[in-house]
């Protein structure tokens, strides 16, 4: 499986951030914490289906949309997440 993207939609503060992949190895990295590293990771869980026991303290995921964009050998598949709905 290849993660292309992942974009996170918080309609209530109205804001959406967008992480593009690229098609080799991708490591997240930073020399300081609190900067989303991990973050990141659950909301690539999440998208996934996997159920995340802890977010952020200012992160309302009720209020939160997740779209994922991946392919699996050379089919594309875009799931996106809202609360318990895929």
């Amino acid at each position: 499986m290849i993660i292309h993207s992942i974009i996170i939609y918080d309609y209530i503060d109205r804001k959406i951030n967008k992480f593009n992949f690229e098609s080799q190895t991708n490591i997240f990295v930073s020399k300081s914490n609190t900067v989303g590293k991990s973050s990141l990771m659950k909301s690539i869980y999440y998208c996934l289906g996997y159920s995340v026991k802890s977010w952020p303290t200012n992160w309302n995921i009720q209020n939160m949309m997740f779209q994922i964009k991946i392919s699996n050998r050379e089919r594309e598949h875009i799931i996106i997440r809202n609360k318990n709905l895929f």
